[in-house]
């Protein structure tokens, strides 16, 4: 009986745990600092480090964006809820009535944020 228990005690805290970490509180959590985008918006600010950063935990983005009246896209400062879908690999910034939703891809500490409106892929951010 014992061992029974034992047996299903493992089992169910092997099956508990999962070898993929891609969530927000994997591999997106911390601090980005965006190094660069692309954007067809004409005449584009030029950001350098620390204008613009993105910290992620957990299931909330904080934002301090310093060139606001140049480069809206990036979201004003403030802190948003945020939703991620690791399995499509994509991130909804909550911003009432102008969510943001996003794809993302994370290739050699970089994530880059493609930016998805109902038009076509829009802005690109790009992070270290």
């Amino acid at each position: 009986m014992k061992t029974s228990i034992l047996l299903a005690l493992f089992a169910g805290l092997f099956m508990a745990c999962s070898g993929n970490d891609d969530t927000v509180s994997g591999r997106l959590n911390g601090s980005w600092t965006m190094t660069g985008y692309v954007a067809g918006t004409g005449t584009e600010p030029v950001v350098n480090e620390g204008d613009i950063i993105w910290s992620i935990n957990g299931e909330e983005v904080t934002v301090t964006n310093n060139l606001y009246n140049q480069f809206p896209e990036a979201l004003p400062s403030g802190t948003y809820e945020a939703v991620v879908n690791a399995n499509e690999q994509s991130i909804v910034i909550e911003n009432g009535d102008n969510d943001r939703y996003y794809t993302y891809t994370l290739n050699n500490g970089e994530l880059s944020l493609t930016e998805v409106t109902a038009a076509a892929n829009g802005t690109v951010l790009i992070f270290n």
